[in-house]
C-alpha cells in the first residue's frame, strides 16, 4: 500500500524573519534564556575612576582643585563601599581619609561617586597627582592627572 505524502507547509515570511532575528540575537549574546523570566542578563559596566585638576597649569604658589569621579559599576558594589581615599600630590606629600561607615549591607549600601580635594603647590615643577581608592590596603581604583606649576614673579618691582 502506498501512502500519499502530506503537503509541506512553508513558513510565512513573518515567521521566517522572526526566527532569523532571534537566531542573530542568540548568536550575539544579547538574549539568554533567563531574560524570558524577566531577569536582566546585561552586566553592569565596569567602574572607572577619573581625575581632573583645575587649573591644570598655574603659577606658584598655586592652589589647585582636584575632582575625581567614579563612573560605572553597581551603586552597591562592596568593592567600592567606604574605601580609604588616598591622594598623592606629586610633591612628596600625600594625604588619606576614611569615612566612619556602617558595616556593608547590600540592601542599603551606597557607593561614593565624587571625590574632591585642594592642594597648594609652593614650588615650580611638573607634577603627577594620583587618587587611589583602597580596600584592605590594596588599590581598587586609581587615576592620575598631570599638573604644571610655573615660577611666580618675584623681585622689588612686583
Amino acid at each position: 500500500m502506498v501512502y500519499p505524502t502530506p503537503p509541506t507547509r512553508r513558513p510565512s515570511a513573518a515567521r521566517l524573519a522572526a526566527a532569523v532575528v532571534i537566531g542573530l540575537l542568540l548568536v550575539a549574546g544579547s538574549v539568554l534564556p533567563s531574560s524570558a523570566a524577566g531577569q536582566s542578563t546585561r552586566s553592569t559596566p565596569k567602574a572607572k575612576l577619573t581625575l581632573r585638576a583645575r587649573p591644570q597649569m598655574a603659577t606658584a604658589p598655586a592652589r589647585i582643585a582636584f575632582s575625581g569621579a567614579l563612573t560605572g559599576g553597581a551603586d552597591t558594589a562592596e568593592e567600592f563601599y567606604c574605601p580609604e581615599i588616598e591622594w598623592a600630590w606629586g610633591d612628596d606629600t600625600q594625604s588619606s581619609t576614611r569615612a566612619d561607615c556602617a558595616p556593608y549591607d547590600a540592601a542599603t549600601a551606597q557607593v561614593q561617586r565624587r571625590f574632591n580635594a585642594e592642594h597648594t603647590y609652593t614650588r615650580a615643577g611638573s607634577y603627577r597627582v594620583y587618587l587611589r581608592l583602597k580596600q584592605r590596603g590594596r588599590d581598587v581604583a586609581a587615576a592620575s592627572v598631570p599638573l604644571e606649576v610655573q615660577s611666580g614673579l618675584t623681585g622689588p618691582d612686583f
